[in-house]
């Protein structure tokens, strides 16, 4: 059962990870194109920032004129990778957890 616990944290941790409000404000101020392409995503709401998770986990601030852009996507790529991982991390522990349980090691 700890292997699902420590699973589920680090889901929760890579899922509340996923938010880029500087990045956002950034891309509204100085990149008004692109961040029209993402959606229109709002800064502090969750519903459309999993384009703009996508779009830093492809690179795509480097293709922004903004120099303000590049530096703000460049420690928004360290975040989305933070939770990729622990995404991933946390969802083979759940089901490593889960089989454990299942088989009774």
């Amino acid at each position: 059962m700890i292997l699902v616990a420590t699973g589920l944290v680090l889901i929760l941790f890579g899922a509340v990870s996923i938010r880029f409000p500087e990045l956002i404000c950034s891309l509204k101020k100085n990149d008004h194109p692109q961040w029209i392409l993402l959606g229109s995503p709002s800064a502090h709401a969750f519903s459309k920032t999993i384009g703009v998770y996508s779009w830093v986990l492809e690179h795509g601030f480097e293709s922004s004129q903004s120099n303000e852009v590049n530096a703000i996507g460049k420690r928004s790529l360290h975040r989305a990778l933070f939770a990729k991982h622990a995404l991933s991390i946390g969802v083979v522990l759940v089901l490593v957890g889960f089989v454990v349980a299942l088989f009774g090691f």
